[in-house]
């Protein structure tokens, strides 16, 4: 059997008796903790003489009822009959059946569909860009919420945490 010089025993070592030394005062610390925290102080175990003792109170004002055989009867007939309420009443409203005045009845020349009365007033889409894909954020949060802002030069998307650059001639990833 080989014999450890005192240099090498267990104890001896710096960076384990530091390490034990740290330990224990992290568990003394939490079992100190826990008895604070428990309700253990000496206030909440002893009861004061306030909470023990009898409380009186007194009345201040009375007042004194005839007695029952004194006062009339109270028939049904002479509240008001109960019934159920009306489970679909009809709605009192004054609406004649009449031709709306404001429906359109011609269509413009140029086209009889929606989408030529409406086509000239909407500008036409330049660029299209796919954004951040999903998930390509780092929350990988649903739904998305979904932010942008355009500059002269480049369009910003932003999405949850994360964010992503757009040229706006190239419509490519900066």
């Amino acid at each position: 059997m080989k014999i450890q010089s005192v240099s090498q025993a267990a104890f001896l070592n710096v960076r384990i008796l530091l390490g034990f030394v740290f330990c224990s005062v992290a568990v003394l610390l939490v079992l100190i903790a826990f008895g604070l925290s428990s309700g253990g102080s000496v206030s909440a175990q002893a009861p004061t003489a306030e909470a023990n003792s009898v409380k009186v109170g007194r009345s201040y004002k009375n007042d004194v009822s005839r007695p029952v055989r004194e006062m009339p009867a109270w028939s049904a007939a002479d509240g008001k009959s109960e019934h159920e309420a009306n489970e679909n009443p009809k709605v009192p409203h004054r609406h004649v059946d009449s031709l709306d005045p404001v429906i359109q009845s011609q269509h413009a020349k140029q086209s009889s569909s929606t989408l030529g009365l409406i086509a000239p007033s909407v500008a036409a889409a330049i660029n299209n860009f796919d954004g951040i894909p999903f998930p390509g954020v780092g929350c990988n949060c649903a739904p998305p919420d979904t932010n942008g802002a355009v500059g002269r030069t480049q369009f910003v998307q932003i999405v949850n945490e994360g964010y992503q650059v757009f040229d706006k001639s190239t419509t490519a990833s900066v």
